[in-house]
């Protein structure tokens, strides 16, 4: 009779760390809750995805002045007051405006950004919540400690310890029992 433990599959456990900063706002699963991936986990407002709201609506600006800037030359060109060079280069800077402007809603769109300055936190697969290190009001940051480790758990390990007395005993392929306090 050897002691142990029954633990996850450390090889199918994914630990979910935040590449934004920000208070968490919504919280809406608890340790042991089995959840589906895509579900909304929780909710985080962040000066950083209102930051990227900004510099969206300013990309946006940008580009319709842009273009009518674009009118505006293309209508003197045609009558001869400017140069072809002159149409290129405003042609050439909307285009990397929109460049911009597609980078910016990738970055929304990656984080799952809310149009109030908040960013939702979804299940990255099925399975259980293992560990949990998120509450409401809580101050996260890149470098902050996993949120929290989901696994499915359809298959454990079972660590046990073995003295090293008794490995003269064990062999690969020997049949094991195991038996728990809490389940006998």
């Amino acid at each position: 009779t050897l002691p142990g433990k029954i633990d996850y599959n450390e090889n199918d456990l994914v630990a979910f760390r935040s590449l934004l900063e920000g208070i968490v706002d919504q919280v809406r699963f608890e340790l042991g809750d089995y959840v589906n991936k895509g579900q909304v986990l929780a909710t985080i407002k962040s000066t950083q995805i209102q930051e990227l709201y900004q510099q969206k609506r300013s990309q946006e600006g940008q580009i319709a002045l842009l273009q009518k800037q674009i009118h505006t030359k293309r209508e003197l060109l045609n009558d001869g007051l400017l140069s072809a060079p002159e149409v290129l280069e405003i042609e050439h800077e909307l285009a990397n405006a929109k460049i911009e402007l597609e980078r910016i809603n990738q970055s929304l769109q990656l984080y799952r950004a809310t149009g109030n300055g908040s960013f939702q936190i979804l299940a990255p697969k099925n399975g259980y919540i293992i560990q949990k290190a998120i509450s409401s009001g809580q101050s996260i940051t890149a470098e902050s400690e996993p949120l929290f480790s989901i696994s499915n758990l359809k298959q454990v390990w079972v660590m046990v310890n073995i003295y090293a007395s008794n490995l003269r005993y064990i062999k690969t392929g020997d049949a094991v029992k195991v038996r728990t306090i809490a389940f006998p």
